[in-house]
């Protein structure tokens, strides 16, 4: 599917991450199903589970931010500049409207 559409829609992305993250996703939700039918301490398992799985997810996303990067091609992210973008003439005096400036 990748080969022939390079570029998937949302929906096909998320099919893609549920599918993959099947496992895990399993791992959090049997605990709260099966806790709301017996006891609520399930309920703290499925939350630890869930803290340690985003803690490694984060993790993950912070790794790989450049490898991302480099095979999606993305150019770096534009600075900021203090400059204006069309400067005043070269015989008036620049006005920023503050008394400190003007004096």
């Amino acid at each position: 599917m990748t080969e022939q559409h390079p570029c998937r829609t949302r929906t096909e992305k998320a099919l893609v991450w549920t599918v993959g993250r099947f496992g895990e996703l399993a791992a959090v939700g049997a605990p709260v199903v099966i806790g709301a039918f017996t006891t609520s301490w399930l309920d703290l398992l499925s939350a630890a589970i869930a803290a340690v799985w985003a803690a490694h997810e984060i993790r993950l996303h912070h790794a790989t931010r450049s490898t991302r990067a480099a095979v999606a091609g993305t150019p770096p992210r534009p600075r900021l500049t203090t400059t204006s973008p069309d400067p005043a003439p070269a015989g008036e005096a620049e006005s920023t409207g503050r008394k400190e400036a003007n004096a």
